[in-house]
């Protein structure tokens, strides 16, 4: 009986370790579209507010009627495109990845993002303390 569970735990970790892959700065390069978004509340309460409740059903709401309607770009030269265009993002946006972090610099300053693989889709979203993040899901194309 003792095997049995000692094989099943070693099972589902295999299986953890399949779900998320390693992030590198050669799998972030190409294009990746929106599939889903979430926000993540950073309030001591804890809850999203109405407005980022109606944000996340507008959001999917979106993506039913045009999936992928927005993309990121991440580009081997450094560089990083938004589509549609982001004014806070600007024209002369780079990229890196370091340490588990990702680094957004543009025209506004730096952008720090939490991002992960996990079964072939980034998630992608700001490390912020206090205000509610959105939590973008990618799919690279």
């Amino acid at each position: 009986m003792k095997k049995i569970c000692l094989l099943s735990i070693f099972a589902c970790l295999l299986s953890l370790q399949n779900t998320f892959a390693q992030l590198t700065n050669e799998n972030l390069i190409g294009r990746w579209g929106l599939v889903d978004f979430e926000m993540e509340a950073k309030n001591k309460s804890g809850k999203l507010s109405e407005k980022e409740k109606n944000t996340i059903a507008t959001m999917k709401e979106a993506l039913k009627v045009k999936p992928k309607f927005m993309h990121l770009t991440f580009k081997e030269d450094g560089t990083f495109v938004t589509e549609p265009y982001s004014s806070e993002i600007g024209n002369h946006a780079r990229w890196e990845y370091k340490n588990d972090i990702l680094y957004i610099k543009s025209d506004n300053g730096v952008d720090k993002h939490k991002a992960r693989l996990i079964d072939g889709k980034l998630e992608f979203k700001p490390i912020r303390k206090r205000e509610s993040v959105a939590v973008m899901i990618l799919e690279k194309e």
